[in-house]
């Protein structure tokens, strides 16, 4: 099922022809200008080999971890992965990999990303979903608490309803 919002962007789960296009817009994202066949020392191998096994799971069927990629024009402007947590109690789900476009942001597809996310999360037994942010107070506005803080990392999570 493909769900829409706005006049020109479009929901929809990963399928085997968009692996190309989302891994080269989530390297894009983690490595700016970077060569992707050379990782800096904070942009490990180990993110690419694990990037690629979920997208290998994702396509494999996996109900654990499935994307959702945002298409305008037919072109993926936007992903975002849903995983189930195996760290955390049961219901305890976990978003990651979510990224868009430079030319899409400010365009209310990142959040419509988190809803798509949220609501499969839910369908299938989440009772919390939570991720690692970057931009905190982005994400408060989304309805998602801090639950953990540091120098490095903001974990913040959101209880479904």
């Amino acid at each position: 099922m493909t769900l829409t919002a706005g006049p020109r962007i479009a929901f929809r789960s990963l399928s085997a022809f968009d692996r190309t296009a989302v891994f080269a817009l989530i390297c894009t994202d983690l490595l700016g200008e970077q060569d992707p066949n050379t990782p800096s020392d904070d942009i490990a191998a180990s993110d690419f080999r694990a990037l690629n096994t979920e997208l290998d799971r994702s396509l494999a069927g996996s109900l654990t971890t499935h994307f959702i990629v945002a298409l305008a024009d037919a072109a993926i402007v936007g992903v975002v992965a849903v995983t189930e947590s195996f760290m955390a109690r049961p219901g305890v789900w976990e978003l990651g990999w979510q990224v868009v476009r430079a030319d899409y942001q400010q365009q209310g597809i990142g959040l419509a990303l988190l809803r798509h996310a949220e609501r499969y999360a839910r369908d299938h037994g989440a009772e919390v979903v939570m991720l690692s942010s970057g931009e905190p107070e982005h994400h408060r506005r989304a309805g998602y608490r801090i639950v953990v803080e540091s120098e490095n990392e903001t974990v913040m999570a959101r209880t479904l309803g």
